[in-house]
């Protein structure tokens, strides 16, 4: 998704100065697309990705609206913590999935993609604006270690209690 964006956060960018911005950026447009509501089940499209790339997912909505209305010159600026770049077009599966989320990610996305080189299967979605990707987790795995400490600490804790 990051790739296809025209205006995107800098690399430099704090992490405190990015939440300083989603304030700024979220009162000038729309984050649903990113937001999360565990209550009520609703999920933008974008609420997996990393702070970052919400970040540059609504900057770039409202770079687009304002490019619609000829104000492009500096609406990609945010006080120099966001720049224009060449997007790219995502093509197969990226494509598709992006296609469902829709231009403001509040989409329902039900596509079950495979696995890539920086993704991971995920089972498919059909909440209302949730995405596939990582909304759910596709499985826990737990090691040889973990299960041995788990172990441990559950016959030390017992032990404790008896003793008390």
């Amino acid at each position: 998704m990051e790739d296809s964006l025209t205006c995107v956060v800098k690399d430099d960018v704090s992490d405190k100065e990015v939440g300083k911005l989603f304030g700024t950026v979220c009162d000038l447009g729309n984050c649903d697309g990113i937001l999360k509501d565990a209550k009520k089940g609703r999920y933008g499209a974008y609420s997996m990705c990393k702070p970052k790339q919400q970040l540059s997912f609504v900057m770039n909505q409202y770079y687009e609206q304002q490019s619609k209305k000829g104000n492009s010159a500096s609406a990609c600026d945010f006080k120099g913590a966001a720049s224009t770049r060449k997007a790219s077009k995502p093509s197969g599966t990226c494509k598709d999935l992006i296609k469902e989320a829709g231009p403001a990610g509040t989409g329902t996305v039900t596509s079950n993609p495979t696995g890539g080189s920086d993704s991971t299967s995920g089972s498919s979605s059909t909440s209302s604006g949730a995405v596939g990707i990582m909304a759910t987790p596709g499985s826990v795995r737990v090691g040889d270690w973990q299960l041995g400490a788990y172990f441990a600490t559950a016959i030390f804790t017992g032990a404790a209690m008896i003793l008390l």
